[in-house]
């Protein structure tokens, strides 16, 4: 018997998506896993269909607990979970039948703490069918932890701070647990995660499906998810200054935190307390001094070039809060 994969899908009134996420997951091709449902806090009909699914497959496992959010429902199944392995699934999403089978394969031949894989987004209202067949190449790289989490700032940005699209060892998550009461939750530990780890392998194949729909948080503009991510921002910064090895990123880091800052607080200029603004445009000033101190004369010249109309542009967005009082 191979080794148990725990996979956690935190379930929140989705009555109208959950039988396809679980049924893409009781349809995987690795079988033996242990699937947890957790039912946080559900006013519609999720909860008594995590019950009927239980009822089928005696690989589910169902808890219902009083609603705490998404954070709170994925640590909770972290400590119940007895799996080798983890994998975390929302529940308004479904996954290729190679899901589980894929990273699993990749983690055996590499020996790897995370296999992280693509994944396609669609429009709530649409369906894909399963791109990925047993006969596709297993086309992978494995790079160390800081080549990991210097792709925060390419490309691979997204697929890396994601939680969902990966296989974990469970002594991942030793330590770490996600931020209760956040927003933008895996920008808070996906760094941490990719740091306590030795090797961590990416793999082409797009074996998740992520569904876009205009109801969910993370498609709204409530303003918690801006300050939340700048927290986050704050947190990540504050953890590569204080270890020696992932210093060599802070001029990217840096660079990164200033253009998110910067359009954060142009686009939210007449929605921000002037408090708030103040917190963000601190960080902002206080980023933007360190920067110049990383990388000598080069960056000093653009500075001074371009520092007056940044100053400008932020007193002009002071006003405008200011006048809103």
């Amino acid at each position: 018997m191979d080794s148990l994969v725990s996979v956690i899908v935190p379930v929140y009134n989705v009555e109208k998506y959950l039988g396809e996420c679980i049924n893409s997951l009781l349809c995987q091709i690795y079988t033996n896993l242990e699937i947890i449902l957790i039912d946080d806090g559900s006013t519609d009909s999720s909860g008594t269909l995590c019950d009927h699914y239980a009822e089928i497959d005696n690989r589910i496992s169902v808890y219902h607990k009083k609603n705490g959010g998404l954070s709170d429902a994925r640590n909770y199944g972290l400590d119940i979970a007895t799996g080798e392995f983890i994998a975390f699934v929302d529940s308004d999403d479904y996954v290729s039948p190679y899901f589980i089978d894929r990273l699993r394969q990749v983690q055996k031949k590499t020996d790897s703490d995370i296999v992280i894989c693509g994944f396609t987004s669609f429009d709530d209202g649409t369906s894909l069918s399963c791109i990925t067949n047993e006969t596709d190449d297993l086309v992978y790289q494995s790079v160390s932890s800081i080549d990991a989490l210097s792709n925060f700032y390419n490309d691979n940005r997204v697929m890396t701070v994601l939680a969902w699209n990966k296989l974990y060892k469970k002594s991942c998550f030793k330590t770490i647990r996600f931020p209760v009461g956040k927003l933008r939750e895996d920008e808070f530990i996906s760094y941490r995660v990719i740091y306590a780890s030795n090797k961590i392998t990416y793999i082409q194949s797009k074996l998740y499906y992520y569904r876009t729909r205009p109801g969910s948080i993370m498609q709204s503009s409530n303003l918690k998810v801006y300050s939340d991510y700048v927290l986050a921002l704050m947190e990540r910064r504050a953890f590569f200054k204080s270890k020696k090895s992932t210093k060599k990123l802070l001029p990217s880091d840096t660079d990164f935190i200033l253009s998110e800052l910067f359009v954060i607080l142009l686009e939210n200029s007449k929605r921000f307390s002037l408090e708030e603004y103040k917190e963000i445009h601190g960080f902002f000033v206080t980023t933007f001094k360190e920067r110049q101190n990383l990388q000598g004369l080069p960056w000093r010249i653009v500075t001074y070039r371009y520092l007056p109309r940044i100053y400008s542009l932020f007193v002009r967005i002071k006003r405008i809060i200011k006048k809103r009082k």
